[in-house]
């Protein structure tokens, strides 16, 4: 799924060069799939890793020490913009001490919506808060088994977000209730999951079409993300179903490390470019800047995140040790 996941971060880099086709973000239509791959590769890890209760502190190390290494680097990043070039961007916010300690916990990101200014220092990074606590929701849902029940009620909330009884766009995109099933689709898609929980996601995305369809017949559902929301889900959850079925290769390894840089660090070289009076507004532009940024990505994965991947191998092979001696006793 790496190049999967490259070509998705390419789609929010263009969104946010303010390429939107009939006025749709393709950015959006794009965290879909970042949420279904979320899940699938999360719930891998943990029935590999992670399945024992006592592990749970070890696989919140692990997603940090997956999420933080190359976060805080472009959040420092962010800082010095913020700083000293002052970007003229309405998302860009004031500095405080407040503000960086939220940041530097990435989960409070997610509640940006809580505040009447800017509170995210990496506008595209409140995602991140997002997955963090899906990470922090999974492990227990799956060893309280109530992964289908969570399904059923984020999708009701979605549905309820869609329609306009919650607010669309923080329910239906921005915070976990809304959310949470089209995680958990990807979490059905592993060869674990049951014959329900297959068929709950061919019954969210079957819901999806149908919301798509109201949306094309009435004025009523065209509200803030909707149909980037279930564009994403229609387009996502099939496209994830048929890779997860691929074996991971070489190049698939390569794009995908450099995936999530380009992810954080687009949006601080736009803020560069355009101090130095080269905003992105013409194709060479922004190609000047994808490939900038592809290279910085490169960069960074391989001087800050790798090192990282050594370490957390270790714990791996730690906390999965003792329930392979378990399963050879109880053989």
């Amino acid at each position: 799924m790496g190049s999967y996941r490259l070509l998705l971060a390419i789609a929010v880099v263009i969104s946010h060069f303010g390429i939107w086709p009939h006025g749709i973000s393709p950015g959006v239509v794009a965290v879909v799939s970042f949420f279904v791959i979320s899940g699938y590769v999360t719930t891998a890890l943990v029935e590999k890793y992670y399945a024992d209760p006592g592990t749970f502190p070890a696989f919140l190390l692990d997603r940090a020490m997956r999420l933080f290494p190359q976060y805080l680097f472009y959040l420092f990043v962010a800082w010095v913009i913020l700083a000293f070039l002052h970007p003229a961007d309405p998302a860009a916010p004031v500095l405080s001490a407040k503000l960086v300690l939220g940041n530097l916990l990435m989960v409070p990101t997610d509640f940006y919506m809580l505040f009447q200014h800017p509170v995210v220092m990496n506008p595209p990074t409140w995602t991140l808060g997002l997955e963090f606590t899906f990470y922090m929701a999974l492990p227990l849902l799956i060893r309280w088994k109530m992964r289908s029940p969570a399904f059923v009620l984020s999708f009701a909330i979605f549905l309820l977000a869609f329609t306009g009884v919650l607010d669309t766009d923080v329910y239906g995109y921005r915070l976990i209730p809304g959310t949470l099933f089209i995680f958990l689709c990807g979490s059905f898609m592993r060869p674990s999951a049951t014959r329900t929980q297959r068929w709950l996601v061919v019954g969210a995305w079957t819901g999806t079409l149908a919301m798509l369809g109201a949306y094309m017949f009435t004025e009523r559902f065209n509200a803030h993300y909707n149909i980037e929301m279930v564009t994403g889900i229609l387009v996502g959850v099939p496209i994830v179903a048929l890779l997860s079925r691929y074996r991971y290769r070489k190049a698939d390894e390569v794009f995908g490390n450099v995936s999530y840089g380009v992810y954080l660090n687009h949006f601080p070289l736009i803020w560069i470019f355009a101090a130095m009076g080269l905003a992105p507004a013409t194709i060479r532009m922004q190609l000047v800047v994808i490939v900038t940024s592809f290279a910085l990505s490169w960069l960074t994965y391989t001087l800050i995140e790798r090192p990282v991947i050594r370490a957390r191998h270790k714990i791996r092979r730690r906390e999965s040790a003792p329930s392979a001696l378990q399963a050879q006793s109880a053989g």
